[in-house]
């Protein structure tokens, strides 16, 4: 028996619709290709400050946990080669809310300690150079993975700096 045809109205409304369902990219570019890049590679770096944390901070999970969701949103935001509106959107805003929380934490409880300093340093260093790739675009795929390399070593100077202030508590 030979399988009924779709009528020709149906594939039409089927191939219409497709687009719509599909994750759109922030730029243009019409072959959306997921894989590993120097930006997901340096994103995995994110796992150092974590193991680091473990030992460093090994009651305090919350720096840990951190460092965990940078890995994860910037692996998964960094895997699409056009930029994905949601994934970038969630690896900006949880990326930056930590960043934020931990330099007011430092600013408000730890003031200017010798790694303190060095933390804020890099943190501002990243930030500058985050806000230089998005005035020059055509940078960014090749670069910004200069950015995470700047928060790695700033997370690692946080959390020593952590690692003094609850030395000081105790």
């Amino acid at each position: 028996m030979e399988q009924p045809q779709p009528c020709r109205y149906h594939q039409e409304a089927d191939i219409a619709i497709l687009p719509q369902l599909l994750p759109h990219p922030i730029n243009n570019r019409d072959d959306v290709k997921y894989g590993f890049n120097i930006n997901v590679y340096s994103s995995m770096l994110f796992i150092i400050p974590a193991i680091y944390s473990y030992f460093i901070l090994p009651f305090s999970l919350d720096m840990i946990v951190a460092c965990i969701i940078c890995l994860i949103t910037s692996v998964l935001n960094h895997s699409h080669y056009a930029k994905h509106k949601i994934l970038n959107l969630i690896d900006i805003v949880s990326v930056n809310s930590i960043a934020a929380y931990y330099t007011l934490f430092n600013i408000y409880n730890i003031g200017f300690s010798f790694y303190a300093n060095i933390m804020y340093i890099f943190a501002g260093s990243a930030l500058t150079f985050y806000f230089y790739l998005q005035k020059n675009p055509h940078l960014y795929e090749q670069y910004h993975y200069i950015v995470h390399l700047l928060a790695i070593t700033g997370i690692m100077f946080c959390i020593k700096s952590l690692q003094e202030y609850k030395n000081k508590k105790k």
